[in-house]
């Protein structure tokens, strides 16, 4: 790993090693909603403190990006359990590995399995709503019917 710029010497007496999993547990305040660990300072504003490791290690973040976990262990602090993508990314991931609320359904609606290749998941950024997911077949059958309706109306 490339290191950029001084590191604070405080930031290693912030946060624990687990010997089995190699996280680099953040041992100061943990947000107890999301389970994240914050960087508190009185010069600054909070901040997460993945981000902060992150920024530590490799420098800034490019916008529209969000430091994710290869570990999912939300409080871990090791660059190497960290790696930069997008919101999208990131729901991607979260189906993958099943940690959605509803990953426990396994067919859609209609009865078709909800695999990798078969479900396109909606990001609904900025909307605040949660993450969605579709079965294809079920989304081009809809899409093939709109399709037909508005060619009926049209012609």
């Amino acid at each position: 790993m490339k290191k950029r710029g001084p590191k604070p010497p405080e930031f290693e007496d912030r946060y624990n090693i687990n010997k089995k999993s190699g996280c680099w547990i953040w041992a100061e305040f943990i947000n107890p909603v999301t389970g994240y660990g914050i960087v508190r300072s009185p010069f600054s504003t909070s901040r997460v403190a993945s981000r902060y490791s992150w920024e530590l290690h490799f420098g800034p973040i490019p916008a529209g990006l969000q430091v994710l976990h290869k570990c999912d262990v939300r409080s871990c602090v090791n660059p190497k359990h960290l790696f930069l993508g997008t919101c999208k990314d990131n729901l991607r991931d979260m189906v993958r590995k099943g940690r959605g609320a509803k990953q426990r359904i396994t067919h859609c609606p209609s009865g078709h399995r909800y695999t990798e290749k078969n479900t396109y998941v909606y990001a609904h950024v900025n909307k605040g709503r949660a993450p969605a997911r579709q079965c294809r077949i079920c989304r081009d059958r809809h899409r093939e019917a709109n399709k037909l309706k508005n060619d009926c109306r049209r012609g």
